[in-house]
């Protein structure tokens, strides 16, 4: 798969969700990609919400613990936290 440089991501989007699981895990640009999002937050920029939905027991990287995070193994589950995202930015 052919992703955009992280620079290009996010920008404007209010908030970024990070779909974790172990393809994911193994992608080139993830880091990159967490890294833009979540320095970007510091900052308080776009994106204002960040969030990691774990699709499955895949570990996080252990300098992304504090950040929100939420369990989404199955359809309900992924809803709910989208929902509870969206709900924070009303």
């Amino acid at each position: 798969m052919n992703y955009a440089h992280p620079e290009l991501l996010g920008d404007e989007a209010d908030s970024s969700v990070a779909l974790w699981n172990e393809h994911y895990k193994q992608s080139k640009w993830r880091l990159d990609e967490l890294e833009y999002a979540r320095n970007r937050h510091a900052k308080e920029q776009k994106p204002k919400g960040l969030m990691l939905l774990k699709l499955d027991d895949t570990k996080l990287p252990i300098r992304f613990v504090d950040t929100l995070w939420l369990v989404g193994e199955d359809r309900g589950k992924r809803e709910l936290a989208i929902y509870k995202l969206l709900k924070s930015e009303i």
